[in-house]
């Protein structure tokens, strides 16, 4: 009886085995009889081809890394904008490689820097240096890169007198003063009949001064109250002349517009106006021009020539605000901003930035806008101080 409850209730010490059980899981008997398959499949075997390919993507990765970074992020950037690192093989240059966000705001400086030379261009009859004293001094008042701004003064006369009188007044501008006879043969060659040297001076002088590839032509009786760098950086697109319009003047008012359609309709020449001549157009100021050589067509000068040798308007030319040169230049300039229309220095306000002089002027410019001395405003004397006055005064 003791030893049946010993069988039937084991003690605690004891312990309980259950049956043992075959570790190897035979499977059923497949219904066709054929031999068994084994629990677990083996393993697919890749492809030699593909076990290749992965291969060479692993050392292709691995191979990447051995190359130098191209751009990075620094840290104090709040935009997070990727730089390119610039690669020097002077060993020299990397030790003194400047803070990465220097770099980028030298980088708006530079692009300043990039315009190189503002060059502003006047052609004078007559030798005047208070009014060119004045036009230099309002130029580089009103611009923060007056180091950029290179003047080229073309005199008739006198031309070692007037760089050393101007040098001493403005000792560290950048200013060259040239004679004129130079483009005065140039043009002589191709016109000999033309009297009016002043209007084509502008497209001339590229010529006789390489140098002088994008240049703003004034006039020498002008003072400048707006920024300079803003008018020279337009962005002229096709064009190759920008100018000021003066819509006191019509073309209507000066050719007959019939004549210069029937002329459109009928020559075959590629400087003539696709669209039709519109006798209410404004007229071109040629007082302010923004010209850039390169884009200047070659056969802008045979077309004025042209165009001169057809209308035959010398009887009635009286001044040199030429309208031959307004049509040739008609639908190939851009306008400028109102801004930069040339104002009448009684009329000048906050919003002006070119008005005309307003000092003593010599009489013997044939210029239709020609201003004797005006005592009204006297706005030229703010750039000419009693040093200056003595030293201009003969």
């Amino acid at each position: 009886m003791a030893s049946a409850k010993r069988s039937t209730f084991p003690s605690e010490s004891e312990l309980w085995k259950r049956p043992a059980i075959s570790s190897t899981h035979r499977p059923p008997p497949s219904s066709g009889g054929g031999p068994l398959l084994p629990d677990v499949d083996p393993p697919p075997r890749p492809r030699p081809v593909l076990q290749a390919v992965s291969f060479a993507l692993v050392f292709a990765f691995a191979a990447l890394q051995l190359f130098p970074a191209s751009h990075f992020r620094h840290p104090a950037d709040s935009s997070r904008s990727w730089m390119p690192f610039v690669s020097d093989s002077n060993p020299a240059l990397l030790t003194n490689t400047k803070d990465p966000l220097e770099v980028q705001n030298a980088n708006v400086q530079k692009h300043d820097a990039e315009i190189e030379r503002i060059n502003v261009v006047t052609w004078t009859e007559c030798l005047n240096l208070r009014v060119l004293a004045v036009l230099a001094n309002s130029t580089i008042s009103t611009s923060r890169l007056r180091e950029h701004v290179y003047f080229s003064y073309f005199v008739p006369k006198d031309v070692k007198l007037a760089y050393y009188k101007l040098k001493v007044l403005f000792p560290d501008s950048n200013l060259d003063v040239f004679g004129q006879n130079e483009v005065k043969e140039k043009l002589r060659s191709m016109a000999p009949e033309w009297k009016f040297i002043y209007e084509l001076t502008p497209f001339l002088i590229p010529s006789t001064k390489p140098s002088l590839r994008k240049f703003i032509f004034l006039s020498p009786d002008m003072i400048i109250q707006g920024s300079i760098e803003e008018l020279f950086g337009l962005d002229l697109g096709p064009y190759a002349i920008a100018a000021a319009e003066d819509c006191s003047r019509r073309l209507g008012d000066y050719v007959d517009i019939a004549i210069l359609n029937a002329i459109r309709r009928t020559a075959a020449k590629t400087w003539i106006s696709e669209k039709p001549y519109d006798k209410d157009a404004c007229m071109p100021d040629p007082n302010l021009l923004l010209i850039d050589a390169a884009k200047l067509d070659k056969s802008f000068l045979d077309s004025v020539l042209w165009w001169n040798q057809v209308l035959n308007l010398e009887h009635e030319r009286n001044t040199q605000n030429n309208i031959v040169i307004a049509v040739a230049l008609y639908g190939k300039y851009l306008k400028l901003p109102g801004a930069w229309k040339v104002a009448d220095s009684a009329k000048v306000s906050s919003e002006t930035k070119i008005f005309t002089y307003d000092g003593p002027m010599r009489s013997c410019s044939l210029r239709k806008n020609h201003h004797e001395e005006s005592g009204s405003s006297n706005i030229w004397r703010r750039y000419l101080d009693s040093k200056a006055h003595v030293i201009l005064a003969n």
